[in-house]
């Protein structure tokens, strides 16, 4: 008979319960348009912004809380699929020395250090651990693997310090007309704000060479989101996502890791 899941798969509804919540919290912030994007222009019209007013922060800290709890819920989903196979396996009786173990995730290839405490398990569980595992399963959806950043949040998040989101800009776009023909000389420079938005924060700024006495500057669109910085960010460039779109591929993962690997030990 194939293992019993039902303990994995409480913990990925109780993880979707969470996330269905928190989204319908965040829908609602942002229907409530708890900002708007102001524009100011210096005296001497050579430079325009966007600056951020009447802002309404969100209840970050609950709702990293929530976030928390969902990444912890996959990753028990994970080690709970792991611990159905062993039973699975070995109906009788657990191994020797096998009752504290967990499902490991491993960036690279494993030492015979980190594999010593899997070997009563047998070479079979050990290669279907060692199939679904990061290095032999590469990503390109985001700069670090689904399966890493739950294993570091969940980890800082129980023995560091809260893992937090921010709230922050996906899209900024402006519209700048009235302006000279002398500017085309001398082009401007724009610069984003790639930080958490607060109230006051210039979002994105635009600066010229040569005054633009009749410039208008106005927001075109922009797009609000609950981001979600990557644990690793610092060494690997692009630092955030939408929390929404991030999570929704943990879940994908954590799935495709638990059927794949229930295939592998069968």
């Amino acid at each position: 008979m194939p293992p019993d899941l039902s303990s994995s798969n409480w913990k990925i509804d109780r993880a979707k319960d969470l996330l269905n919540t928190l989204d319908g919290e965040v829908r609602a912030w942002i229907d409530s348009k708890p900002y708007r994007l102001e524009t100011v222009i210096n005296p001497e019209r050579t430079r325009a912004s966007l600056v951020v007013r009447n802002y309404e922060a969100p209840p970050i800290v609950r709702w990293s809380l929530m976030v928390a709890d969902i990444i912890h819920n996959l990753r028990c989903a994970i080690d709970h699929a792991f611990w159905a196979v062993m039973i699975d396996t070995f109906p009788a009786a657990l191994p020797p020395k096998t009752d504290k173990l967990t499902f490991p995730i491993w960036d690279n290839p494993p030492s015979s250090h980190q594999l010593r405490p899997l070997k009563p398990l047998g070479q079979k569980l050990i290669d279907a651990i060692k199939a679904v595992q990061l290095y032999n399963n590469p990503t390109t959806a985001f700069p670090v693997h689904e399966l890493a950043i739950i294993r570091d949040i969940d980890n800082g998040n129980k023995h560091k310090l809260l893992f937090t989101l921010m709230s922050s800009l996906a899209i900024v776009e402006v519209k700048a007309t009235g302006l000279g023909k002398d500017y085309k000389n001398a082009p401007p420079i724009t610069e984003l704000h790639k930080g958490e938005i607060k109230d006051g924060v210039e979002v994105i700024v635009t600066t010229f060479d040569v005054p633009q006495p009749d410039m208008k500057y106005e927001c075109a669109k922009y797009v609000g989101i609950i981001a979600m910085q990557h644990p690793i960010a610092n060494r690997l460039g692009q630092d955030r996502d939408d929390y929404a779109a991030l999570v929704d591929a943990l879940f994908v993962q954590v799935r495709q890791t638990i059927s794949e690997f229930v295939v592998m030990a069968a």
